[in-house]
Order: structure tokens, then sequence, then C-alpha cells
């Protein structure tokens, strides 16, 4: 609570203080604050103090946790399949539907940190160009095993796609490219394009 007191004293004056005796200095940021916690449940039972709470929400953003927003996951596992593969020299750029299905009914306890952790250590472990998530992901019960039936996963993949697609006018490589906004290989988008038989944006297809 002493740290929380310094806390709400610095942003209401705008000047911390160096020590006990130390000079006041003015400063002018913007400050923006996370966490994973209930935040209202620590007002309640009065670990938080209420006015800090106050001060620190004049714009709340609700993120929910991973689990609550499974179409999220295969665009995240993507993106953390190409960080992992540019840091280890790893060849992996695909990562199989069926690999992808775990992933997307996992219950993901450890959010998005888990999800990065998870993609890693398959990474080290397998070799070739498809991702193998083998034991790197923890046997668990899926989270919605009657929501997501079979065929589920394609269609958001589609969805997807489609949606990037759209989004940039049909261009597929560089930085405004539909690859690029997917964070997959453009030659993995071109393979998925044909697979699903999407069609680009006219003025783009020749």
């Amino acid at each position: 609570m002493k740290h929380q007191t310094l806390l709400l004293r610095v942003l209401e004056h705008n000047e911390p203080t160096a020590g006990e005796r130390g000079a006041p200095q003015h400063f002018d940021v913007r400050i923006i604050t996370a966490t994973n916690r209930d935040i209202e449940a620590s007002v309640g039972n009065g670990t938080f103090r209420k006015d800090l709470y106050h001060r620190l929400s004049a714009f709340p953003i609700h993120v929910p946790p991973l689990r609550s927003r499974p179409e999220d996951v295969p665009a995240l596992a993507y993106t953390f399949l190409e960080q992992h593969v540019k840091h280890s020299g790893s060849e992996i750029t695909e990562i199989p539907q069926t690999e992808m299905a775990r992933l997307v009914t996992y219950q993901w306890p450890g959010n998005i940190r888990e999800l990065s952790n998870v993609i890693g250590r398959a990474v080290l472990l397998c070799s070739g160009p498809t991702l193998s998530l083998g034991s790197a992901l923890p046997a668990m019960t899926p989270l919605c095993q009657t929501r997501y039936k079979p065929g589920t996963l394609p269609s958001m993949e589609q969805t997807l796609i489609a949606t990037a697609l759209r989004d940039c006018k049909g261009v597929i490589d560089g930085p405004h490219g539909a690859a690029n906004q997917l964070s997959i290989p453009p030659s993995t988008l071109r393979v998925k394009i044909k697979r699903y038989g999407l069609e680009r944006p006219a003025s783009h297809n020749h």
C-alpha cells in the first residue's frame, strides 16, 4: 500500500521525488498500466487503493484471455512460429491442421505467453518444414469439445485469409501484403489460397 500511495502522489502532482529528501522533479508523461488480476476485486477487498484505481482507469481496455477467443489462435500461432524460426534457424513454415486444432481447443491457462512457449519448444524439438507439437503441448481436456466440431478450423482459417486478402486489396507479398498481415510466408499463403479456392481482388489477379 505504501508504494501505491507514492504512485498516487506522483500521478496527482507530476513530481516524483528521489529519496525522502531529494528535490522534486517535474515530468509530463502518459501512464499505461496492465494487470492480469481482477483489479476491481482487489479494490473491493482493500488490497488496492480505490482512489489510485480511479486515477489509472481513465480509459480501461479489457482484453479477454486467450481461452475466450480461440479464433485468434491461428494468427498468433503463425506469428510466434515466425519469431521462433527466425531465432532458431529452423526451416518450419507450416502448422498442419491437426496440430492447429490442438492449439485452438487447448485451454491456455498461461494465456498468450504459454502459446509462445509451446510453439518455441515445438520448433526446437522437430525438424522439417511442418510443425509437430508432440509433447510441447501439455495434455489437457480441450476447452470446448462440443463448440469446435470437425471442419471448423479450416473454415476459420479460410475466413482469416479471405479477410486479409480483402484488406490488402489482393496483395500477397511485401510489408503491406496479406502474408505479412497473417505472419506466414507468401509461399504458404499461396498454397492456402489455392487449397480453399479463394479469389483475390480482380485488380491484382494479373
